[in-house]
């Protein structure tokens, strides 16, 4: 074919055993394009998509792989004249069908799972030759899952130089003549959905499963490996080579440790700063430098090789670590809470009615945890999700809401107040003591929850979801204050609307529906929100500017130290606000006057408040309401402040930064090894009554729920803090 009859080329591949190119030009042509510029049309797509070439020596041939066709591209040998032919292997309307055609590239191999054609369904591994798909030796070794892996599942491992095939009984490994089993490696040992990881670097094959860790040697077979890191149950350990250094990286629960040829395990300093999840953390090797880039739930991380670091890197990251001694919280798991007696996942916990316990609830319903640590279902749910859970603050009562809407009555007993496909808990208003849920789709009608005749029932209202700006509980006001798209109203106990009009509003703009970011300070009973700038509707439903609060800053917390100016935390740092609206800001000329502030919390000692952000831990004096560095809360020692977790009755703050969990105490920071981000822990739950703290973890067969404690002198987890 003449090269002038190509209509522009999409791309471009090679196809080394055919020494030539395949090419698709925009008409969705597939051509072969010789190394002596001799062009053949083989074939055309059925649809507007691309292919990717995989080369098949072995099959002498390129296995043309698109998203609804699979072409094998061979030469024809039929005289002098040179021929080339594009066989279609897979034609289907869904995408999708090279799948069906994994290609071991060891051995140059294009392999199907299939029957042998017309009457014979059974299903064996077979590989493609010039002639033809044909059996492989050993090859009637069954499916994994049929339902994950419809056409199989094979690894090429260069590291021992065979495919790995999974079957239905196990590993299998092929030589490129036949498959054969590998020793110790059944289905009881590895497990649903094992992790194979080829490490050319280290010279190893290492296995994750459910079971634990294993190498897979050159013998082929399947050893156990002993590790000083969890490796049992979901999810388990995650590998990545690191080619630079020589050695292969493993996120854990423990943190991140470096494993050498010998296979032994090094954990890396800071290492337990890198979240441990179900997405490796291992996301590439930055090529100017050789660091391996990882990336955390609470910050960008990478993983510096001492011997080639010219820059002092580790020395620093040394130095900082000493800065913040270990404290001695610990984890205690809370007996009888597994996975398979309340569910593999918590949400949200809280105290129950009458401080009786903690409620909480996870995907198998809601669940009471008592003092003597006895656990009782409350109410069984199904499905994957669980639900918000909120306090009721005129009754004492404890509305659940996620598809199910239930209350805790202060008997303990439930009340089911309705199902439906999707609600969310919205708010809970005191002042016309109802929640409010959206029901049946996220930008569905809002609901009223209320009780009426000793039952919750819902009421409804003519809002939607949808329609919604924002809804802030005002009780001066004699209710919540909503903005629509009509509008501002007050909203009453029997859901009904009555517009509410603001002073200086502006004829030219009366609606509210832009603001953003609208919050309420009680004891200045006033509204404060963004539109084009702070403003506040004030107790007498006038609309004034807040002076000193820069236009684009965004608030992320307030709080109310009970006397004098409130504190807001923003994106462009500290204010303290009076109730006339002048915003002063904290801090000025220092660094962290112009920071991003996340948490403000009040500290352990009576007359201050501790706010964290992008620079750090800082300490407010309500004195001078002057803002001082926490000694050992820089930027460079913890990171940005996430979170900070007020705890009264324990005499300490809890602070979540990007580099870990910290208790703040008078005498500074101490990290908090049982907390960091590879434990996988969740936010802490504080219950001042009951003097009790919980955190929750996602696992299979681990334990889901944990009590906050303290170790004694012989090394025992306590919960008590006293």
């Amino acid at each position: 074919m003449a090269a002038h009859n190509v209509h522009g080329i999409y791309s471009v591949q090679d196809a080394p055993s055919l020494n030539a190119s395949i090419v698709l030009d925009l008409d969705r042509n597939v051509h072969v394009l010789t190394d002596d510029d001799q062009w053949f049309q083989v074939g055309t797509l059925d649809r507007d998509d691309h292919g990717i070439v995989f080369d098949a020596p072995w099959s002498q041939g390129a296995l043309y792989a698109a998203g609804g066709s699979v072409l094998f591209i061979h030469k024809v040998d039929d005289g002098p004249a040179l021929h080339f032919r594009a066989d279609v292997l897979r034609s289907t309307p869904a995408y999708g069908a090279g799948r069906v055609f994994p290609v071991a590239k060891l051995f140059g191999q294009v392999l199907t799972f299939a029957g042998g054609g017309l009457f014979d369904f059974h299903k064996r591994w077979r590989r493609l030759t010039p002639r033809g798909f044909e059996d492989i030796a050993g090859g009637d070794i069954g499916m994994p899952d049929p339902e994950t892996f419809p056409y199989g599942r094979i690894d090429d491992l260069s590291t021992i130089g065979r495919t790995l095939i999974e079957g239905r009984d196990g590993f299998f490994l092929y030589d490129g003549e036949k498959i054969t089993p590998a020793v110790g490696a059944g289905r009881g040992v590895i497990g649903k959905l094992p992790w194979v990881y080829d490490l050319p670097s280290i010279g190893r094959v290492v296995v994750a499963t459910r079971n634990g860790m294993f190498e897979l040697t050159k013998t082929g077979a399947l050893v156990p490996l002993s590790t000083p890191f969890p490796t049992d149950g979901l999810p388990h350990p995650d590998v990545a080579d690191w080619p630079e250094s020589g050695v292969a990286l493993v996120s854990t629960r423990s943190g991140i440790f470096t494993l050498d040829s010998d296979l032994k395990a090094t954990p890396i300093l800071g290492g337990d700063n890198v979240s441990f999840g179900r997405l490796n953390p291992m996301t590439g090797v930055n090529p100017a430098t050789g660091e391996m880039v990882l990336t955390g739930s609470r910050a960008l991380f990478l993983a510096v090789d001492a011997q080639r670091s010219q820059d002092g890197a580790c020395r620093e990251a040394q130095r900082i670590a000493d800065r913040t001694p270990d404290s001695n919280i610990c984890l205690r798991p809370v007996p009888g809470a597994d996975a398979v007696s309340i569910g593999f996942a918590i949400g949200e916990m809280i105290a129950a009615p009458g401080d009786r316990g903690v409620l909480f609830d996870s995907v198998r319903g809601l669940f009471l945890l008592a003092a003597d640590d006895k656990i009782t279902q409350l109410e069984s749910r199904g499905g994957q999700f669980t639900r918000s859970l909120a306090r009721l603050p005129w009754s004492d009562e404890v509305i659940a809401a996620g598809s199910t809407e239930s209350v805790v009555r202060n008997d303990m007993t439930m009340q089911m107040v309705a199902s439906s496909q999707h609600s969310d808990l919205m708010g809970v208003f005191p002042s016309i003591r109802s929640a409010a849920i959206v029901a049946d789709s996220s930008g569905g009608p809002i609901k009223l929850i209320r009780l009426e005749a000793d039952r919750y029932r819902r009421i409804d209202t003519p809002l939607s979801r949808a329609d919604v700006a924002f809804i802030v509980d005002a009780p001066w006001f004699g209710g919540p204050l909503v903005e629509t798209r009509r509008g501002p109203f007050l909203v009453n106990r029997d859901g009904q609307l009555t517009f509410f009009e603001v002073q200086n509003l502006g004829a030219a703009r009366p609606g509210l529906f832009s603001a953003l970011d609208a919050f309420a300070i009680d004891r200045f009973r006033t509204v404060y929100l963004w539109r084009d700038g702070w403003f506040r509707i004030t107790q007498d439903r006038q609309w004034l500017p807040v002076h000193g609060l820069p236009r684009d800053a965004f608030v992320n917390a307030s709080l109310d130290p009970g006397s004098g100016s409130v504190l807001f935390a923003t994106s462009k740092g500290l204010f303290a606000v009076d109730q006339d609206g002048n915003a002063r800001r904290l801090g000025e000329g220092s660094p962290a006057a112009l920071a991003n502030f996340r948490s403000l919390a009040r500290a352990s000692k009576e007359g201050a408040i501790i706010a964290g952000g992008t620079e750090g831990l800082f300490r407010i004096d309500l004195d001078s309401y002057e803002l001082q560095p926490v000694p050992n809360g820089s930027k460079d020692i913890i990171g940005a402040v996430l979170q900070i977790t007020e705890t009264k009755f324990a005499n300490f703050d809890f602070v979540k930064a990007s580099n870990g969990t910290y208790a703040f105490t008078e005498s500074g920071l101490q990290v908090i090894p049982a907390l960091s981000a590879a434990s996988n822990a969740s936010q802490v739950f504080v219950f001042e009554q009951l003097h009790r703290m919980l955190v929750t973890k996602q696992a299979d067969n681990l334990p889901v729920l944990y009590d906050v404690g303290r170790r004694d002198a012989a090394g025992t987890c306590e919960r008590e803090f006293n």
